[in-house]
């Protein structure tokens, strides 16, 4: 999640399927939304996604930068 203030905050009619690069790997995902906030690091994409956890997968919110999220199936 960003530390910043959250300046503008855009929600997608309907979410659409993605695919977000955390730690190195694609994960299987869904954006929901737009968000910039006020530390300069431009707009940021609002995503759910689920990763293994130990025991059991978790989900996971988070706001990453655009580099991080492209659109299912999108070639590597």
């Amino acid at each position: 999640m960003n530390g910043g203030q959250c300046l503008v905050e855009r929600q997608m009619h309907r979410a659409r399927p993605v695919e977000v690069l955390v730690d190195g790997r694609w994960w299987p995902g869904v954006q929901y939304g737009w968000r910039m906030y006020d530390d300069g690091t431009g707009w940021r994409a609002a995503v759910r996604f689920v990763v293994p956890g130990p025991g059991s997968p978790k989900a996971r919110h988070a706001h990453l930068p655009m580099d991080a999220v492209r659109p299912l199936g999108s070639p590597a």
